[in-house]
């Protein structure tokens, strides 16, 4: 099948525009009914096209992480709230936040000990 590359240029934009969970080049090629090598031989990796089309698609990668952000803020999971303080955090309070959960893990593992020996006899 011959394809026109100006059309599947032009159709590839129009659906990243129009779904945002095109964040992938394989997803792209999916929505345009294209095989991934077809795709790369009219769309080179150092096209201009080729840049425009992942400019496009990290918009709607960078949406999707918002969103997402925004969801994990909200929530009362603690363990989405300690992964968003994660991605926000310093080095330093990663490295201290990675302290405290070793810690703790080696407090559990110290009192399950005990209590494993408390209760041989």
């Amino acid at each position: 099948m011959t394809y026109n590359k100006k059309t599947i240029f032009r159709k590839a934009k129009a659906i990243i525009k129009k779904d945002e969970e095109i964040i992938f080049i394989e997803d792209l090629c999916l929505s345009l009914g294209i095989a991934k090598k077809t795709f790369y031989e009219y769309f080179p990796i150092e096209s201009n096209e080729i840049n425009e089309l992942k400019e496009a698609i990290l918009q709607n990668k960078t949406t999707k992480k918002k969103k997402l952000r925004t969801k994990w803020a909200d929530s009362d999971n603690a363990t989405l709230n300690i992964c968003l303080y994660k991605l926000l955090s310093t080095e330093e309070e990663r490295r201290l936040l990675a302290d405290k959960q070793e810690l703790q893990h080696s407090c559990e593992l110290t009192t399950t000990k005990k209590l494993e020996d408390f209760f041989k006899d």
